[in-house]
């Protein structure tokens, strides 16, 4: 056995003998450029790629290594201030967007991941801020203030470009639909801050569709599961939802003010997250429904960027501010945990998932040279949400309880009608109503489980043991 091996088993052994369930360890602070801003994920060559805008490189991070010493495996000169970079699994590519400050135009960057050379860099429009990769035709597109340039990725050149006719008019924000072939971008108008929404046909780059919204759509995401879009406003306070079979908006909600990012957590919890940055709070909805469900405040913490992990079926949202991470339970709303990254970590500003090995890889925008990446273990599991305490410690009678056994949740005052439960790895073991007693039959896996019980009202929670 290898000495790598030997400190990778370790680590392992580590985290299963840790108590705390649905845990968040910070392993590492690793050395980039100056101000990391953007982060993407090839897993074909189990490698994450930082843009840092600071140093106009990009830095290239072993995602499996075991050491701070040993996470940089290459730094790539690329344009002037990239500020984003996406993966191209077809071809095994990472596009860097460069918005290139001092140059009339902007430019991207393609680096051929496999060897962790740079193959070309193609001029777009200027001040580009954002790219989203095509999947069906094989297209790049990179979002400018008021045009998007289309790159065929095959030939790694220009083939088209979308623009507001109207000079009053910018772009802010865009995702792509593979499902239809479609692009959506949001704009709005300068001066007044009017909404709209251009659909753009992917196979002919032109708009077929436009859509009005509320005022200033900032943020955009897309839901596969129930084919709609999700747009945040922030000077209405709006979430608009589009059908997108329709091309039509079908509900206005209200949500807090300074949305500053907007995702989908994929099934099966389904859900879409909006966070608010000075209205302090993560607002969550299910996809399939035209309701917000509810919210999280975030007191004193104004909430950035976010991820989600559907392994562990955890949100996490940056606080830029308090250089902390907030982690959310998605599949019982609530704040669970709060990371503090490290004494020496600024800014945290954006998230990326390696999924084989459950680490999560956060860019700390504000640290002095050199700037630096913080990784994290996401450990499986659930905990109780901080803001939902029992009104008194709630006991599961008898504990341990045999498989298949006949288990009560009690909790003294309220008498709980449903009850949800989670095994260790955070997936739902059972979900639904109680016996008029409190009584529930155990699964018959052993294990540790954890429970939330709700009288409709209420909440408490606490966990058993199946022997």
């Amino acid at each position: 056995m290898s000495n790598r091996d030997a400190r990778r088993i370790g680590a392992l052994a580590v985290l299963a003998c840790a108590t705390a369930a649905a845990a968040q360890v910070v392993l590492y602070t690793v050395e980039v450029g100056d101000n990391p801003n953007a982060l993407a994920v090839d897993t074909i060559d189990q490698t994450v790629y930082v843009s840092c805008e600071g140093s106009d490189s990009v830095y290239v991070l072993d995602a499996t290594a075991d050491s701070p010493e040993e996470f940089v495996v290459a730094r790539l000169p690329v344009g002037d201030f990239p500020v984003d970079a996406v993966w191209n699994p077809a071809d095994n590519t990472m596009w860097v967007v460069n918005k290139e400050t001092n140059a009339p135009a902007g430019s991207v960057t393609a680096i051929d991941c496999a060897s962790n050379s740079v193959i070309t860099t193609i001029e777009v429009g200027p001040n580009p801020t954002k790219a989203a990769w095509a999947s069906v035709q094989n297209k790049l597109y990179t979002l400018e203030h008021q045009t998007v340039t289309v790159i065929d990725c095959v030939g790694d050149t220009v083939v088209g470009t979308i623009g507001i006719p109207d000079l009053e008019w910018g772009y802010t924000d865009m995702v792509y639909n593979p499902l239809m072939e479609r692009l959506y971008l949001t704009a709005r108008k300068l001066q007044e801050g009017e909404g709209l929404l251009h659909v753009v046909d992917c196979t002919t780059d032109s708009i077929v569709r436009t859509v009005g919204l509320a005022y200033g759509p900032v943020k955009i995401a897309y839901a596969p599961s129930v084919n709609r879009v999700f747009v945040a406003c922030n000077e209405q306070d709006t979430m608009n939802v589009i059908d997108c079979a329709a091309d039509s908006v079908v509900a206005w909600l209200p949500i807090r003010r300074d949305p500053t990012a907007v995702m989908w957590s994929t099934t099966p919890v389904n859900r879409v997250w909006v966070a608010c940055g000075r209205g302090r709070a993560v607002h969550y909805m299910r996809a399939d429904l035209l309701q917000v469900e509810g919210l999280v405040e975030t007191p004193r913490r104004n909430p950035g960027a976010l991820l989600y992990n559907p392994q562990t079926t955890k949100v996490y949202a940056t606080c830029e501010q308090t250089h902390e991470l907030l982690v959310f339970n998605a599949r019982i709303p609530g704040l669970i945990d709060t990371v503090r990254l490290s004494p020496a970590s600024y800014g945290p500003y954006a998230l990326a998932l390696y999924s084989p090995m459950n680490r999560i890889f956060v860019t700390n925008y504000w640290d002095r040279d050199p700037g630096t990446v913080t990784v994290l273990q996401d450990v499986p599991g659930i905990q109780e949400p901080t803001g939902r305490q029992p009104l008194l410690p709630s006991r599961a009678v008898p504990n341990p309880v045999g498989a298949c056994g006949r288990v009560k949740l009690q909790v003294s005052g309220f008498e709980p009608s449903r009850a949800t439960l989670v095994d260790a790895t955070g997936r739902t073991a059972s979900s639904g109503g109680l016996a008029r007693d409190g009584a529930m039959t155990a699964p018959e896996q052993p294990g540790v489980y954890f429970y939330v019980i709700t009288d409709g009202q209420q909440t408490a929670s606490g966990r058993f043991v199946i022997r």
